[in-house]
């Protein structure tokens, strides 16, 4: 599901390890849940797709019954297990990228900065809503095709815009690896992966709030983007570098 090759390109860089970053991400998170979920996210079983090396899921884990961190990646889920206490464990994801629980095991499911690392993005989805109970919310963060600079390759400009062989070359000619291994989608091919789902759309109010949900440091006050007026970031709404949303199951839905 997520790519192993993703996991051998970060581990060891400053994206996976620098826990202060970590630490505001999972504030920011948890906001967002309360405001989603309510005050018994106390009494919630929570599931983190992806968790690498388990720093942000030992960081949800006070906030929570009982923790769960997934992940792809044997070396992840070993190094993540150092973290491991009474309410927080770690699992491998099944070979074909499936999820190892029953289904409606999981009250909330957070997946940030996932799909785009996923072998079979829908298979990630699909699982996501499988795996969630009836009245359970899924914490989804997605990054934009649309942005100028990829987090990824912060060096690159424009970097996820070009066609797939396109963008090798440009990483390799750079040297910033062999080759562009996320699979960035732009809102709209985000919304069709999201499509079995009832989605509540956070993106614009975090802009909106960036002391609330703990993303001052990025929106700092009277910058720029914090006085862009409301009617002009929905206008420059599919440019947005990273999607924020809360998702919920259709009870009609059949997959």
């Amino acid at each position: 599901m997520i790519t192993k090759q993703f996991h051998s390109q970060v581990y060891g860089a400053d994206l996976v390890y620098e826990k202060k970053s970590r630490l505001r991400k999972t504030k920011k998170i948890i906001r967002i849940l309360k405001d989603a979920f309510g005050p018994q996210i106390k009494k919630a079983k929570l599931l983190d797709v992806g968790c690498a090396e388990g720093i942000i899921s030992s960081y949800l884990s006070p906030y929570f019954r009982y923790v769960v961190g997934v992940d792809v990646d044997r070396v992840a889920i070993r190094r993540a297990s150092k973290h491991k206490k009474k309410n927080l464990s770690f699992k491998l994801l099944k070979p074909d990228g499936s999820f190892p629980f029953g289904d409606n095991s999981f009250d909330i499911i957070v997946a940030n900065q996932i799909y785009e690392h996923a072998e079979n993005p829908k298979l990630l989805m699909d699982e996501i809503y499988r795996v969630l109970k009836q009245d359970g919310i899924c914490f989804l963060g997605a990054g934009n095709r649309l942005v100028i600079r990829d987090a990824h390759y912060p060096n690159l400009p424009f970097v996820s815009w070009l066609p797939i062989w396109l963008a090798d070359f440009y990483v390799r000619w750079t040297k910033s690896g062999e080759y562009y291994e996320p699979r960035l989608r732009t809102i709209i091919g985000i919304k069709k992966l999201m499509g079995n789902f009832i989605v509540e759309d956070f993106t614009l109010k975090v802009i909106r709030s960036p002391f609330r949900y703990y993303v001052d440091d990025l929106i700092k006050k009277n910058s720029f983007v914090f006085k862009i007026p409301g009617f002009a970031l929905r206008i420059l709404y599919p440019m947005i570098p990273n999607y924020l949303f809360v998702l919920r199951k259709q009870r009609s839905h059949r997959r």
